[in-house]
C-alpha cells in the first residue's frame, strides 16, 4: 500500500508537469494547501509546494489571480480545520456526557441495591432483637413455669399442700408472662404508623375545596416507603391547589394492581400552560424517581398529577435487579 506522503508527492509532480504545458492547471497547486495545513507542514514546505511553482510558471498578472485564489483556499482550509476541531470537541464532550450518564445510572442502581440491602439488614437485625428478647424474658419464664408444674405433679401424691402452692405460683407467673407477651407485642407496633388512615386524615382535614377521594379495597401491597411518598406528594399537590389553582373541586384516586401503585390527582382550577419545575415539584419527582417510578404533570383543563410506583409480580417493591435487567 502506497504511503500517503508519497502519494501526495506524486500528485504534486503530476500537476507540476502538466502545468508546463497548460498554465490553467497552476491553480491546482493552491488546492494542495488544504492537505499541507491539515498535515501540519512547515511554512517552508508550504512555500515550496504552492508559491514556487506559481512564481516559475506564471506571469505577474496571472500571479495576482493565483495569489487571490490561494488566499481563498487558505481561508477555506482554516474553516475546515476549525470545523474539524469543533467536531472533535463535540465528540469528546458527547463521550464524556455519555460516560457521566452511565456512571450516574450505575450509581443510582447501586444506591437502590444498597437501600434494599439496608432494609433487609434492618429487618434481620430487628428479628434477631425480637428473638433475643423473647428468649431472655418470655422463654426463661415459661421454662421456669414448666419445671414448677413438673415438680407439682411429682409431689402431688406426697404433699398436696406444697403441690397446690407450686400450682398457684405457676398460675401467677404464667399470668405475668402473658402480660409480658402483650407488652412486647405492643412495643413492636410503631406508634405513628404511615398508611391509608394517615392519608385519609390529611384529605379529610383539607378545607379549601371539596375533595372526591376514590380508592381500591386492598393496600396490603403498599409498603411504608411508598406510603411516605404518597402522603408527601398528596400534601404537596393540595398545597399547590390552595396557593395557585383557584379550584373548587379536587379528585384523588389511589389504585393498585400486581404491577404498580397509581396516584391520580386532578383539580378544576385555572391550570398552567407553562409549568415551572419548582422546589415542590422537583421534590415529588425526586422521591418517585428514587424508587424507579414515573411522574406526569399536565396543566391543561386544570392541574393533573399522575404518579406510578412499580411493584413486582409478588406485590413488593422492585429492587436493583429489576433495574439492571431493563
Amino acid at each position: 500500500m502506497i504511503n500517503r506522503k508519497w502519494l501526495y508527492i506524486i500528485e504534486w509532480a503530476f500537476i507540476f508537469v502538466i502545468s508546463f504545458y497548460f498554465t490553467s492547471f497552476v491553480p491546482a497547486f493552491a488546492l494542495c494547501i488544504l492537505t499541507l495545513i491539515k498535515q501540519d507542514k512547515k511554512w517552508f514546505q508550504i512555500f515550496l509546494f504552492t508559491f514556487l511553482p506559481a512564481i516559475v510558471l506564471l506571469n505577474k498578472k496571472e500571479w495576482l489571480i493565483y495569489l487571490f485564489f490561494l488566499c481563498i483556499c487558505c481561508y477555506i482550509a482554516y474553516l475546515i480545520d476549525r470545523l474539524e476541531e469543533k467536531e472533535k470537541l463535540f465528540r469528546r464532550i458527547t463521550d464524556n456526557e455519555r460516560q457521566h450518564i452511565y456512571e450516574l445510572e450505575k450509581t443510582k442502581q447501586q444506591l437502590i441495591h444498597s437501600s434494599k440491602k439496608l432494609v433487609q439488614l434492618t429487618e434481620l437485625k430487628e428479628r434477631n432483637r425480637i428473638a433475643s428478647q423473647l428468649h431472655d424474658s418470655i422463654g426463661h419464664a415459661i421454662a421456669g413455669i414448666y419445671m414448677q408444674l413438673q415438680a407439682a405433679q411429682k409431689i402431688k401424691s406426697k404433699d398436696i399442700n406444697q403441690s397446690d402452692k407450686l400450682l398457684d405460683k405457676s398460675i401467677k407467673e404464667l399470668s405475668e408472662t402473658l402480660m409480658l407477651v402483650r407488652q412486647t407485642v405492643h412495643n413492636l407496633v410503631p406508634q405513628n404508623k404511615l398508611g391509608f388512615h394517615t392519608l385519609k386524615q390529611i384529605i379529610d382535614s383539607y378545607s379549601f375545596c371539596e375533595i372526591d377521594f376514590q380508592y381500591s379495597d386492598s393496600f396490603s401491597q403498599i409498603t411504608d416507603v411508598y406510603w411516605e411518598i404518597l402522603i408527601s406528594n398528596v400534601k404537596e399537590a393540595l398545597t399547590n391547589t390552595f396557593k395557585h389553582s383557584k379550584a373548587t373541586h379536587v379528585m384523588i384516586q389511589l389504585t393498585t394492581n400486581r404491577h404498580f401503585v397509581r396516584l391520580y390527582i386532578k383539580d378544576n382550577g385555572i391550570g398552567s400552560l407553562l409549568i415551572e419545575d419548582n422546589l415542590g415539584l422537583r421534590g415529588m419527582r425526586t422521591r418517585i424517581n428514587e424508587v424507579g417510578g414515573t411522574l406526569s404533570i399536565h396543566g391543561v383543563g386544570g392541574f393533573t398529577i399522575v404518579c406510578h410506583l412499580p411493584l413486582n409480580e409478588e406485590g413488593e417493591i422492585r429492587d436493583a435487579e429489576y433495574f439492571d435487567s431493563r
